[in-house]
């Protein structure tokens, strides 16, 4: 009698545990997922009709739809989804998610991302497109449109956009840092793939502590792949030019060219080569930021990105294969005469300053020089007890950045 007591305790015993654990990582998964149900309340209401909480992986819902208030459309969704290798990781997966930390790796999916064209979704979507500057700075004309909409991509043979998302990170040990990737395929149109790196001293798993940092970038490489997306615009374009595709590339060609030289940079035959091949084939794009020292956001949203050869660490390739850019063009030098005709040197129209006096120069162009033998020229903010701010105006917007005291060498300003 004993015996036959222990074999069902032995039995009944991991059942209940097995069942105790599947419903306590069912309890958080769906948590989770009403978390995010309470975040787009206010704009729109989300319903899925599936938990996925295996003890194994992966974990997630599943048949999701949301639904915009003002809209009598819906976006449907296949998948949310956290991959897991085993127990083991469904376990620290978990743990995080109680604690309310990030877990020290994540690979996220959200697949089958559906929206119709045809819908009111789209044609707010066409709405606010509409009022945009432009697909990019050079884009050729397609028609007079200032950018293209649900409308056009109908014209070009879309009936519905399918998109699947993948988002992976891993924080490495160590100096390693925390290893990030993203790629977005939308069917039939294009895919774009980014992976970079966090240098370990700006990141952490606290949620908390990671909001209030300033992280910086290692490295950074953007993948672009067109699936037939650039071949339909370009027969798209062309007929409502008027013209044949031929004429419509070569218009799109010497657009890029001349818009770099407008921002004097002179790009080099083989970068005009790649991109016609880029408008032409399939190729794949890949652009590469790997600074010889980590950059700060605010560091990388003032590079000037209509000139490429100011962008420290950058690169461009097609297929893998590094391309040539090109090169700075450098202003011509202004030749002055005096009253008799005779040569005269320029005036030194930048001069020599303290940090102390620079409050007497605020919103004047300067040129500040670091330890770390960098030259930043932009205009002079404020100046703050410990730093500089500064901001640059680019195409499309501004961006500031700070620059602190102990950094600084040398400051000009502009007169």
């Amino acid at each position: 009698m004993k015996l036959r007591k222990v074999l069902f305790l032995l039995v009944v015993i991991p059942v209940l545990a097995y069942g105790g654990a599947r419903g306590i990582l069912w309890y958080l998964v769906n948590s989770k997922g009403e978390e995010l149900k309470n975040a787009l309340a206010p704009v729109a209401a989300l319903e899925y009709e599936h938990v996925q909480a295996s003890l194994t992986g992966p974990l997630g819902i599943e048949n999701i739809s949301i639904s915009p208030h003002a809209l009598d459309d819906e976006v449907r969704i296949k998948s949310i989804l956290v991959a897991a290798d085993g127990p083991q990781e469904v376990y620290k997966l978990a743990r995080a998610a109680w604690d309310d930390k990030l877990p020290e790796r994540l690979r996220l999916s959200v697949n089958g991302i559906t929206l119709s064209l045809d819908g009111e979704l789209a044609f707010w979507m066409n709405k606010q497109t509409a009022s945009g500057s432009g697909n990019n700075p050079f884009d050729t004309s397609c028609g007079g449109k200032a950018s293209l909409g649900s409308d056009d991509l109908q014209q070009m043979g879309y009936e519905k956009l399918v998109t699947d998302l993948r988002l992976e990170y891993q924080f490495g040990r160590g100096e390693e840092g925390l290893g990030v990737f993203a790629q977005i395929s939308t069917r039939e149109m294009m895919s774009v793939r980014v992976s970079g790196n966090i240098p370990a001293n700006s990141v952490s798993t606290s949620v908390q502590r990671l909001a209030q940092s300033e992280p910086e970038l290692a490295y950074l490489s953007v993948t672009y792949g067109d699936d037939s997306y650039q071949k339909r615009k370009n027969e798209y374009c062309a007929k409502l030019e008027g013209i044949t595709v031929a004429d419509y590339v070569d218009a799109s060609v010497e657009s890029l060219k001349n818009f770099l030289l407008e921002n004097d940079f002179r790009p080099s035959d083989e970068l005009i080569a790649a991109y016609r091949k880029l408008l032409t084939g399939s190729p794949k794009l890949t652009m590469v930021l790997n600074p010889v020292e980590p950059l700060d956001l605010a560091a990388l949203a003032a590079i000037d990105s209509s000139n490429p050869g100011q962008i420290p660490g950058f690169q461009v390739l097609i297929d893998d294969e590094p391309v040539t850019l090109g090169e700075i063009i450098e202003p011509e030098p202004e030749t002055l005469v005096d009253a008799n005709g005779a040569p005269q040197a320029p005036p030194d129209t930048y001069k020599e300053t303290t940090i102390a006096e620079l409050d007497q120069h605020l919103n004047r162009r300067i040129k500040v020089y670091t330890r770390d033998g960098k030259l930043h020229q932009a205009f002079l903010e404020r100046v703050e007890p410990e730093q500089l701010v500064l901001t640059r105006h680019l195409v499309g917007g501004s961006a500031t950045f700070t620059v602190p005291f102990t950094e600084v060498t040398g400051v000009l300003v502009l007169y």
